[in-house]
């Protein structure tokens, strides 16, 4: 969309970024200085873009650029609970494992050094780590 600029004004926001305050259209907008046209962006000049809403504020933004997509609050906690449940699986198969090396030095380790210990929990964790959503009966 083709923009007439009546009134720019160039800003520093409390961040720092440079941006300018216009009146384009009729509409009062901000422009960022990563628009691309940021320098052609003064008074008398048209330009093209398009006009983005950010909260209460309207942005113009480049023409066709894509955004990401927001993530919400719920989605942000179900990401953080999904991670937490795979840190406790991976910390309870290191536990289990280790558990079970010990349990079984006095019987069937009693005899292997410390290198070997610690390969048997390795082998102990690899085959728990394929086991572990299994019911363990």
């Amino acid at each position: 969309m083709q923009f007439y600029i009546e009134k720019s004004e160039e800003k520093t926001s409390p961040t720092g970024k440079k941006y300018k305050r216009i009146i384009a259209n009729g509409q009062e907008m901000s422009v960022w200085e990563d628009f691309v046209s940021y320098d052609d962006v003064q008074e008398g000049a048209t330009i093209e873009g398009d006009v983005r809403r950010s909260g209460k504020f309207l942005n113009l933004v480049d023409s066709g650029k894509t955004y990401p997509k927001r993530i919400s609050k719920d989605d942000k906690i179900k990401e953080a609970q999904d991670r937490n449940k795979d840190n406790m699986s991976r910390l309870a198969i290191e536990r289990d494992a280790t558990n079970f090396v010990v349990a079984l030095i006095p019987t069937l380790y009693k005899d292997l050094s410390e290198e070997e210990l610690r390969k048997k929990r390795d082998d102990w964790r690899k085959w728990l780590s394929g086991k572990y959503n299994e019911p363990f009966i």
